[in-house]
Formats: structure tokens, C-alpha cells, sequence
């Protein structure tokens, strides 16, 4: 069922909000944002990925949040400089999916709602009510 997710873009400016000045990183951001989320799109498609790129920070993250919480998958940038395929970012994709025991494939919502319901009880206080 891919294209259960629809794919959508929206940037956040770093700090509290409290500043009308410019982010001298927004647009290699979401340069960056758009890059990694085609890679895995094209492999994994239809999960609720969140990617999140600091450059200020130097870090891209990656995460499902549903089941990750506040918790990603985090890679830094200078990584990305030497890894033009991105084999970085498929591994963290991969290996978050299958931590949830979801195969690495497109989403299917009987894989979804296995894991969403296989949560530990100690985790599930994060991730609100799980599916019946």
C-alpha cells in the first residue's frame, strides 16, 4: 500500500520563534531534507519517516515517531560527505524498521499494526494508545 503516507515538507526555524532573522542554513537543509527523503521513499515507501537536518548542528536525524518517540536514528552530515549513495541513511532506515520488526519494504498496514501492538509495556506510556 505505498502511498498510504503522503510525503510532506515543512521547515522549522532553530531557536524558540522569538527572532525575525534569517537561518543562513534553511535552503542547504532542505536541499539536504528533500535528498534523503527521495532515498528512502524510493526503498521504503508509505512509512511515517520524520527527517529532520541541522547544519548548524551537523546532524541529520531520522526517525518513525509513533514508534521511536522522541528518540532518531542520527547521522552526521561529514558522514554524508564521503557516502554519495547514502548507504548510511538506508542502513538507519532498515534498521529502524526491523527494531520494530516491520520488513524493509513498503508499508503495509498488517506489518504496522503487528508492530504498533508488539511495543514493550515499559515503552507504550510514550506512544499514547496502541491499536486493537
Amino acid at each position: 500500500m505505498p502511498g498510504f503516507i503522503t510525503p510532506k515538507m515543512t521547515y522549522e526555524a532553530p531557536g524558540l520563534g522569538d527572532t525575525d532573522e534569517a537561518d543562513p542554513h534553511q535552503a542547504a537543509d532542505m536541499r539536504l531534507t528533500r535528498q534523503i527523503a527521495a532515498v528512502i521513499q524510493r526503498d521504503f515507501p508509505g512509512h511515517a519517516w520524520l527527517i529532520e537536518v541541522s547544519h548548524k548542528q551537523g546532524v541529520v536525524m531520522i526517525s518513525i515517531p509513533l514508534f521511536m518517540g522522541r528518540h532518531k536514528w542520527v547521522i552526521h552530515i561529514e558522514t554524508l560527505k564521503t557516502d554519495p549513495m547514502m548507504k548510511s541513511v538506508m542502513r538507519a532506515a532498515g534498521e529502524i524498521l526491523e527494531r520494530y520488526r516491520i520488513p524493509r519494504q513498503a508499508f503495509s498496514l498488517d506489518n504496522f499494526l503487528t508492530a504498533l501492538n508488539t511495543i514493550p509495556v515499559h515503552q507504550r506510556a510514550h506512544h499514547g494508545k496502541l491499536a486493537e
